[in-house]
């Protein structure tokens, strides 16, 4: 539940069966930044791109010191994240009709 994430800065959600999971949603929506395995699927990362959260390529590497480091580097921005809501993907489509 995201109320159960509010008091954490990270929440790790590394891959499970697939590569997207609900989970980082829910931490994004909680106000905390998700720690997802990163990848080179193309359309996920045009996503993430948009949204303050921590690609990991190797977990040995997440220790204290970078978790301090990444929580500087995202708070440093003004993150707009109207991407994880309805209203956003109803004007990509309605736009996308409109340009057919």
């Amino acid at each position: 539940l995201p109320v159960l994430m509010r008091g954490s800065r990270f929440v790790f959600s590394p891959n499970g069966v697939g590569e997207q999971c609900y989970r980082e949603y829910e931490a994004l929506v909680a106000g905390t930044y998700p720690l997802v395995d990163a990848t080179d699927n193309r359309h996920r990362n045009a996503i993430l791109d948009q949204l303050p959260v921590v690609r990991v390529k190797d977990w040995r590497a997440v220790t204290p010191a970078y978790l301090k480091a990444k929580a500087l580097e995202l708070d440093a921005k003004d993150w707009d994240v109207s991407i994880l809501y309805l209203p956003y993907w109803y004007d990509v489509l309605i736009t996308a009709l409109e340009l057919a």
